[in-house]
């Protein structure tokens, strides 16, 4: 069963942007940045701000994104 998108990935493809080409522009691996992406609460402040720079939104967006996800 395939995992459902956590509300930083739904914010990364309305984003029109591929996982892909944010990953390479965060600076890692596709799988890597999946990783990143299941614990979004593990991410520092700096990453959240390069991420809403890659995906032209307002870092508060990402916060509030990262803060909705639930890690089970």
């Amino acid at each position: 069963m395939a995992k459902e998108n956590t509300p930083l990935d739904k914010l990364i493809i309305e984003s029109g942007l591929r996982m892909k080409v944010v990953a390479n522009q965060f600076g890692l691996s596709r799988s890597g940045f999946y990783k990143k992406r299941q614990t979004p609460k593990n991410l520092t402040a700096d990453e959240m701000l390069k991420i809403a720079k890659i995906i032209n939104v307002d870092e508060t967006v990402v916060f509030d994104a990262v803060l909705k996800t639930n890690v089970s």
